[in-house]
């Protein structure tokens, strides 16, 4: 009987581990362009953003990326400028608290900075150009660590360079990109232990251009789209793996909560549904034309509120990875390093959708269509929409009878009046 039990107890925890990393996929969780956020998860209204900066410390940020990142920081930026406002004036015809369009989707504000420095809030949000994990690799090493205290939070948003850069055809060798990554995760590691420094790695999001050409960044040269986008995209998801098997592999294992201090945040992951293929136009920025990369505020509140979420973990004391965990035992055929064969089936499913390859959704559409109820039979209009058709059918002579409806002309300076035949 103790045997039996020990057994069915096993077989209870395999079944919820399979449950639980099947259970509302990212995919799952969008309808149309609107993120719904995982079950135990909570939406973080402006002011309780403004809140979480705020508490239980006054928080100060350093973010090191791409033009994500700095697009990333001026939105944070503005919601707690405005949220941490105390009051409930009305000024210059604007609500106090309220974050209109010409606010966070302002391209003077998201390109503020361009490809250098910018701070907000007395220096408490600080950005840093830091495209590649080349330039993130000579940032930390430079880094003056005596004045690393004045930061509370560090967050990483590298990747698409890296995965798009080509020379003749050719992109950065992924050998050596690792060995970079590897060094840059061990001096955020240490950076993280000995300063008391809470590092966040936010992981890449595809890009996706379906036609014309996109040029390399530091190359330069141009390559044919969507097949730039495709190639880019596999790559993303091998640097991203990279990072995630690291921080699992480095994690100390001597602590209960295996305690990590580089912090994994999927939001690549999170935002993969919308990101490629037709799906992605509505999450895609424009205030400068397409990008291929960059998100509106649709997609950038994603990355917001799973930075919350995240800080809250923290604030409780969990500093637990908790998405894309895989055992070692149970791995997957390919032997690639955690959910990335996962990653690569899902992008190649999209891929098809994307291109108009495939249709999935068709014949949920005509299912839908078929069983509805509806009007069996032409309704009769009503009569104001009856009336009106009967007017604009009327030419400028007023001398035209309407199936259904005539005219009557009162005499010279008189108006015309319109009936309805019954």
């Amino acid at each position: 009987m103790r045997i039996s039990g020990i057994l069915i107890i096993l077989i209870l925890i395999n079944i919820h581990r399979s449950i639980s990393t099947s259970i509302d996929p990212p995919w799952t969780r969008w309808v149309g362009g609107v993120w719904i956020p995982k079950p135990g998860w909570k939406m973080y209204t402006p002011h309780e953003i403004a809140l979480q900066f705020n508490q239980p410390e006054p928080r100060r940020i350093l973010i090191l990326g791409d033009s994500l990142g700095r697009r990333l920081t001026a939105t944070l930026a503005a919601i707690i400028e405005v949220s941490s406002t105390d009051t409930d004036n009305v000024n210059n015809n604007q609500i106090a608290g309220s974050l209109p369009s010409s606010l966070v989707e302002n391209k003077q504000l998201l390109n503020f900075g361009a490809h250098k420095s910018v701070s907000y809030l007395n220096e408490r949000i600080t950005f840093q150009w830091n495209p590649t994990v080349v330039n993130l690799l000579t940032t930390l090493k430079n880094l003056d660590l005596s004045t690393a205290n004045t930061f509370t939070d560090l967050l990483i948003c590298i990747g698409i360079h890296d995965s798009m850069e080509q020379v003749d055809d050719v992109f950065f060798d992924m050998n050596v990109l690792k060995q970079m990554l590897e060094e840059s995760l061990e001096l955020l590691n240490k950076i993280a232990i000995d300063h008391n420094i809470r590092v966040i790695w936010r992981t890449t999001p595809y890009r996706w251009k379906q036609e014309g050409t996109s040029t390399s960044p530091q190359s330069k040269q141009k390559y044919q789209e969507p097949k730039y986008s495709m190639e880019t995209n596999r790559r993303v998801v091998k640097f991203n793996s990279i990072v995630r098997e690291w921080v699992l592999n480095n994690q100390n294992e001597a602590s209960p909560e295996k305690e990590r201090h580089v912090y994994v945040m999927e939001f690549g992951r999170e935002m993969a549904p919308n990101s490629i293929g037709i799906e992605s136009d509505a999450l895609r920025d424009d205030t400068g034309g397409p990008s291929p990369e960059h998100f509106n505020i649709r997609g950038r509140m994603v990355c917001v509120e799973m930075l919350m979420h995240t800080w809250e973990l923290w604030n409780e004391g969990i500093d637990k990875l908790k998405e894309g965990e895989v055992d070692e035992e149970d791995g997957n055929e390919h032997d690639l390093p955690v959910g990335e064969q996962q990653d690569l089936d899902l992008l190649l499913a999209m891929e098809r959708n994307g291109q108009g390859e495939v249709t999935p959704f068709k014949s949920i559409l005509n299912r839908l269509l078929s069983t509805a109820d509806g009007p069996k039979e032409k309704e009769k209009d009503s009569d104001i929409s009856f009336a009106v058709k009967c007017y604009n059918a009327i030419d400028g002579s007023r001398k035209k009878n309407v199936e259904g409806c005539s005219w009557k002309d009162e005499g010279e300076g008189q108006s015309t009046m319109l009936r309805m035949n019954a």
